[in-house]
Parts: C-alpha cells; sequence; structure tokens
C-alpha cells in the first residue's frame, strides 16, 4: 500500500468520478423527447439550446482541474505538466488555505497512536499539523488541532 498526499487528491477525484457515475437517473419530465432532439438537430445548437441550459449544472460532472481537459496545445502552453504535478499542486493549494479546526486531545492521541502502530518506526516524527489560531493570533491553548506528548 502506497499513500501520499498528491495520490489522496487524485483517489478523492476518481472515487467522485465513480460516486457520479453510479448515481440514479431520473428522466427530466421532458418524455417523449423525439420533437426536442428533430428540433435541436435541425436548429445545430445542441449546447446552447434552452433545454440544455436548463439542466446542464444538475447533470453535467466536471471533473477538478487535477484532471487535465485542455486540448494538447495548451497542456503545452500550461508547461506540460503531469499528473502528479497537478495532484502535488492541489495538494499545496489546498494545504495554503488549510484552516484548522478544534479537535479533542483524546481524539488526536488515538489518532496518533494508531498512524505510529502502523510506521515500521513508531518514533519518526508525524508531519507538522497547523494549529487553530486564539482572534489575537497566537496560538490557543484550547483549541489546539493537535497535541503532541
Amino acid at each position: 500500500m502506497v499513500f501520499s498526499l498528491p495520490k489522496l487528491v487524485l483517489d478523492n477525484e476518481l472515487c467522485g468520478q465513480a460516486h457520479y457515475l453510479c448515481r440514479e437517473i431520473h428522466p427530466l419530465d421532458d418524455l417523449p423527447v423525439q420533437h426536442l432532439i428533430d428540433e435541436l438537430l435541425s436548429e445545430m445548437h445542441l449546447i446552447t439550446s434552452e433545454h440544455t441550459l436548463k439542466h446542464w449544472q444538475s447533470v453535467f460532472h466536471t471533473p477538478h482541474p487535477v484532471i487535465d481537459r485542455t486540448n494538447r496545445e495548451n497542456h503545452q502552453r500550461a508547461g506540460s505538466p503531469s499528473l502528479e504535478q497537478r495532484a502535488a499542486q492541489t495538494v499545496n493549494e489546498l494545504l495554503a488555505t488549510y484552516k484548522p479546526i478544534y479537535t479533542d486531545p483524546l481524539l488526536v492521541a488515538e489518532m496518533e497512536r494508531i498512524v505510529r502502530s502502523g510506521l515500521s518506526d513508531p518514533s519518526r516524527d508525524l508531519p507538522h499539523i497547523p494549529v487553530a489560531q486564539s482572534a489575537s493570533g497566537g496560538e490557543s491553548a484550547s483549541r489546539r488541532r493537535f497535541r503532541r506528548s
């Protein structure tokens, strides 16, 4: 088993897409649709039709930007970032905007115990976890996200 934050970002996106594909599908109260199809094909404006504009936001899934949907020219213009590079960039963006929340210190200690039990070297330092800040900007002892013993 392998774990990394970029892999977690990709796994999250792939699971989200699978979840979307497995959703229940319902008719849109516009059956039968032959008249609509004939109209749209005759006018050749499927994307900008009133029907499409009315329903696309509720039925269309747009993947996260970690999944590159650009054409080759735009991909190359952007520096041809690999999937791993895009996932790492997403991790950096998420960590830069992360806002710690209060977590009960007993739960934190138990989570750390579980994580350490899976490490080959349990004395190894765990990654730095940001702590919640008090209104004055300093660390709040009662609002620490993680306590290290």
